[in-house]
């Protein structure tokens, strides 16, 4: 007999998506995190939810609560895509596809406090200011070792499980990394005459992403390490200025720049994302670059794909061999294209060969010319590769 029958390391999106989607069966799950009750994340962040991340939402009863939130849901109807050095302009349209939006844009934060109250409502055990220390697994059971924190002292717990989800953090010897040499630097910024409209500017040293956010815009403007470091010592001014010359063709548009923010960028993969009794999930799984924002949609996926397996299997199959194996097979293929796909475009446009930027503007007007393939990637933007 097992302590519990599944934890999952990590409330934050993915591992609460998962606690959530697990309502319907009847399993001891607990959920362990890092953060006290009502504490909001270390870092918030704007977030671009695929429409179909939000048919996952509403699946859970949650669409509605979002849009309540303070920051509220920002729709996003048109997605631009351009080069610097390129003439090409590739749409994506939300009425293309009949359909109220393409995505969405919310604060990262709101979306953890949605989840946090449904989590209290549906009564999760779940154990905040814990942190899970050590996983172990053999063949019939998986073995955790957390320390929580109760005022001024730590208490020690450990335990069984038939499966243990690892949602949250990722580093060590298990994982492959691909160091870009990049940092994010993110701000809120006016872009004018660009309601509900996306724009990812490719340029020499990085995109630039442009999403709608109330009547601003997030901006995610990618850089070298060393560029990243001196535009973030900018004035507002100059750090406008900066920004709009890089930007290029239209950059009056964009003014008024907030406070910003830099992270490092990197790709990183865990090489046993599913072992036996244990699997990973969300950055526990994969870190991926930004650009088009797949990232946490995918962690999304994962968890309530998840979810619904092991609602279909049962107490008698929670952890089995056979029911990782087949998640695995199940969820590998939209892993590796998102993973392929985001990273496949920093290398194409990254790529410096003679007539590099005419061939990636070929490609560009190629989609734009094609309703089929404009189709074809929006599906896979949205749902993924499946």
């Amino acid at each position: 007999m097992f302590d519990r029958d599944l934890v999952i390391v990590g409330g934050g999106p993915v591992g609460a998506t998962l606690a959530l989607g697990l309502r319907e069966a009847d399993f001891r799950v607990a959920l362990f995190e890092a953060r006290g009750p009502g504490e909001p994340p270390q870092r918030d962040r704007s977030l671009a939810l695929s429409h179909g991340s939000r048919l996952i939402l509403e699946r859970l009863g949650l669409w509605s609560r979002l849009a309540l939130t303070p920051g509220g849901l920002t729709p996003i109807s048109t997605v631009e895509v351009t080069q610097q050095r390129g003439s090409a302009l590739l749409r994506f349209r939300a009425e293309e596809l009949d359909l109220p939006a393409l995505g969405y844009v919310l604060r990262y934060g709101d979306l953890a406090a949605v989840l946090d109250q449904a989590l209290a409502e549906q009564r999760v055990d779940l154990s905040w200011n814990c942190r899970v220390n050590s996983v172990r697994a053999t063949a019939s059971y998986a073995w955790f070792e957390a320390t929580s924190r109760s005022g001024a002292q730590d208490q020690s717990e450990a335990g069984s499980a038939a499966l243990v989800a690892l949602a949250d953090g990722g580093a060590g010897e298990g994982y492959w990394q691909h160091d870009y040499h990049q940092c994010a630097v993110v701000a809120e910024i006016s872009v004018a005459d660009a309601k509900h409209l996306a724009i990812e500017r490719f340029t020499p040293l990085g995109p630039i992403a442009l999403l709608p956010q109330g009547e601003r815009h997030a901006l995610v403007w990618t850089l070298p390490e060393v560029l990243a470091q001196e535009v973030m010592a900018l004035d507002d001014q100059a750090f406008q200025a900066r920004l709009r010359g890089q930007f290029g063709v239209n950059a009056e548009r964009l003014a008024h720049p907030g406070p910003r923010r830099a992270f490092p960028l990197h790709l990183r993969l865990a090489r046993q994302p599913v072992e036996r009794r244990l699997l990973r999930l969300g950055n526990a799984a994969q870190t991926l670059h930004p650009v088009a924002g797949q990232g946490y949609n995918l962690g999304l996926r994962d968890a309530f794909a998840l979810s619904r397996m092991l609602c279909e299997g049962g107490l008698a199959e929670l952890g089995s061999e056979r029911q990782l194996r087949a998640f695995k097979n199940r969820r590998g293929s939209d892993r590796w294209g998102t993973t392929l796909a985001t990273h496949g475009l920093i290398e194409l446009f990254e790529w410096r060969a003679p007539k590099a930027a005419e061939l990636r503007d070929w490609g560009l007007e190629l989609f734009a010319t094609s309703p089929w393939l404009r189709r074809r990637a929006s599906r896979v933007l949205m749902h993924g590769w499946r």
